[in-house]
């Protein structure tokens, strides 16, 4: 335990935080990786304090300016993995974003879409075990207005694809089969 330890406060000192933040953030990442774990989880849900950057955005960024926000969601995200008790999806996932907003003014939906690229990665190198198209099934992204006055933020939300078997009525045949077509 202490080795995880040692790597949260690693990955915390990159990142200057207020101290009572801080202290208070590594608390609770320890107090939850020292539960125990009983029951598999069907889905994870979890928000960050921080929005995406838009597309506009992220093309006129230096190429150093977009890998250091690549690290900072990289490192975001492995702390909600490990507060999330280290769950990896061993099956296809859909991933949902949540975008809470503070104003109301209008937003170019595909721009967030785009810029969801950060987050996404760095969920593949924790809850989700390859880096492919047939494991990531979807993403979807919302806008929403933060109404109740706790900040932008992004709620972030993994549900497992569960691959249904087609059960047909007896002596069904699949449309296209080649039965069929006889």
């Amino acid at each position: 335990m202490a080795v995880v330890e040692k790597r949260i406060k690693q990955i915390m000192d990159r990142y200057p935080l207020p101290s009572d933040m801080r202290e208070r953030m590594l608390g609770q990442i320890i107090a939850v990786i020292n539960e125990p774990e009983e029951e598999t989880l069907d889905w994870i849900e979890f928000s960050v304090w921080r929005l995406p950057p838009s597309l506009n955005v992220m093309f006129r960024q230096h190429w150093s300016v977009r890998h250091r926000e690549q690290e900072a969601w990289d490192k975001i995200i492995y702390l909600e993995w490990l507060r999330n008790g280290r769950v990896v999806f061993d099956v296809p996932v859909k991933i949902k974003y949540r975008l809470f907003f503070r104003h109301r003014r209008g937003r170019d939906y595909d721009n967030y879409v785009g810029g969801t690229k950060y987050i996404t990665d760095a969920l593949k190198r924790t809850f989700i075990t390859r880096d492919d198209a047939e494991w990531v099934k979807g993403i979807e992204v919302f806008f929403a207005e933060d109404r109740e006055g706790i900040g932008e933020r992004t709620l972030i939300t993994l549900l497992p694809v569960v691959q249904k078997k087609r059960v047909l009525p007896e002596g069904g045949r699949i449309c296209g089969s080649p039965e069929a077509r006889e």
